[in-house]
């Protein structure tokens, strides 16, 4: 598999009409030195998993600001705009739901991720702060750990 451009993987806006911007000079903008990770990370997931990859969200709360990073094609033209922002919204506010600190667990440390699996879809949350971080959503094609508990504990 190519290695995706920069371009490729950082557009954003909708892809459905042809309206997109390059990402790629604000992501870079957010550090001093070198390639700016979150660039990178949206790079190595598409890398990694280019066919599965669905969504890649970053979200500040704090700021009240959340922007798609990355849309696969066909979910763009599946989804329209107003479809596409109430899901990016919801996904959001899963992730705000897991406190970065869990106050019973303080030997654990701080939470790096979450996922979610659905039948269909993994959701991967990232946590960059308390009010901040990032979601991906890929299809669910192997998940041996959830496979397993399920075909044991499925009543």
């Amino acid at each position: 598999m190519d290695e995706p451009t920069d371009e490729a993987a950082t557009t954003t806006g909708d892809p459905a009409t042809g309206d997109a911007r390059d990402v790629g000079e604000d992501l870079a903008a957010e550090t001093d030195a070198g390639p700016a990770p979150l660039r990178e990370f949206v790079r190595a997931l598409r890398g990694e998993s280019d066919d599965a990859l669905r969504a890649i969200v970053r979200y500040d709360a704090e700021a009240e600001r959340r922007e798609t990073l990355f849309l696969r094609e066909d979910l763009a033209d599946r989804f329209d705009e107003a479809e596409r922002t109430a899901r990016a919204e919801a996904l959001v506010v899963q992730a705000l739901g897991d406190p970065t600190e869990e106050a019973a667990l303080p030997d654990f440390g701080g939470l790096e991720a979450t996922l979610r699996w659905y039948d269909d879809v993994v959701v991967a949350s990232f946590p960059t702060g308390e009010w901040s971080g990032v979601v991906a959503t890929l299809d669910r094609t192997d998940s041996p750990l959830v496979d397993v508990a399920l075909e044991h504990l499925d009543g």
